[in-house]
């Protein structure tokens, strides 16, 4: 039997605030950052209006094609930051 996934609730604030973080770690000036993180939450928005239920997965694909929209550098920090020692 397929196990259930979960939905994910979006928290615009929270992703804004974790891409201001990892922004800050690839050295982007806060001005720049500021409106990148703001850009990225306003395009994951709109993805969502379209959808009712979303799972985790689902969202992190959506948040890495917004992204990767307006700074590839972000993007790689921002999905890698696990992974970077």
């Amino acid at each position: 039997m397929k196990k259930r996934e979960q939905s994910y609730n979006f928290d615009r604030n929270a992703l804004i605030n974790e891409l201001m973080i990892e922004a800050k770690v690839a050295n982007i000036p806060l001005d720049v950052s500021c409106y990148i993180s703001k850009l990225v939450a306003d395009d994951v928005e709109r993805w969502l209006n379209n959808r009712y239920n979303i799972t985790e997965l689902d969202y992190r694909k959506a948040v890495k094609e917004a992204i990767k929209k307006y700074n590839a550098d972000l993007a790689y920090i921002y999905f890698n930051r696990d992974k970077i020692v």
